[in-house]
């Protein structure tokens, strides 16, 4: 059998993102056309953010088990070796669980502190390399968090959340077009820039 390699995740995140991004591009020209079908264009840009975090989540979660228990070649080359305790990648989880107190529950994989706080339990072989990239300030998942919450809950908390914290221009109106649609440097949507972010920081920690 053809030994694993971390490219196979990345690869698979480079065509869920360019498929969500496509259906994200036309949403919002649905609705910047005024669509009769206007609120279910919004429905459809929505879930592509909502669907772009959770394929954030399943990158770093598959990152992260393949790195300690496929004994896979980074994007340069290495092979990885097994953290002590490891032996093939059914044992991961189990090991992850049992080095917290109480927990049963695998954590919040696109939460960056989340993610490195499991790989560093694990004793992935990479994880200067995973620490740097997904702990990288260049990381959009945080921002991308937040409205992902806004969209699915729509409560005062995540509305909340989204105007004290995240990166937009005071007064911004909470919708599909001001978050997410509108145009940042160098004019491309936000939606655009999130993707081509988290390619970079993809990237940078399959290395």
């Amino acid at each position: 059998m053809a030994a694993e390699s971390l490219l196979g995740c990345y690869r698979r995140f480079l065509a869920e993102t360019a498929w969500l991004l496509t259906a994200f591009d036309a949403a919002l020209a649905g609705l910047k056309a005024a669509h009769p079908l206007g609120e279910l264009h919004r429905l459809s840009g929505e879930m592509a953010v909502i669907r772009l975090y959770d394929a954030w989540g399943r990158f770093c979660r598959e990152l992260v088990i393949s790195s300690a228990g496929g004994r896979p070649f980074t994007a340069s080359g290495v092979r990885l070796a097994c953290p002590p305790g490891i032996r093939d990648r059914p044992d991961v989880i189990p090991l992850l669980l049992s080095s917290y107190r109480r927990r049963i529950h695998e954590p919040k994989w696109a939460v960056s502190l989340d993610c490195l706080v499991a790989a560093r339990r694990i004793g992935i072989a990479n994880l200067a390399t995973v620490t740097a990239a997904i702990g990288s300030t260049n990381s959009p998942a945080e921002d991308l968090r937040r409205v992902r919450n806004f969209f699915a809950h729509r409560g005062k908390w995540s509305a909340d959340e989204v105007r004290l914290n995240c990166t937009f221009p005071v007064g911004s109106q909470l919708t599909l077009e001001a978050l997410v649609g509108q145009l940042v440097p160098p004019g491309i949507t936000r939606m655009e820039s999130w993707v081509d972010d988290l390619r970079t920081v993809a990237g940078a920690a399959i290395q």
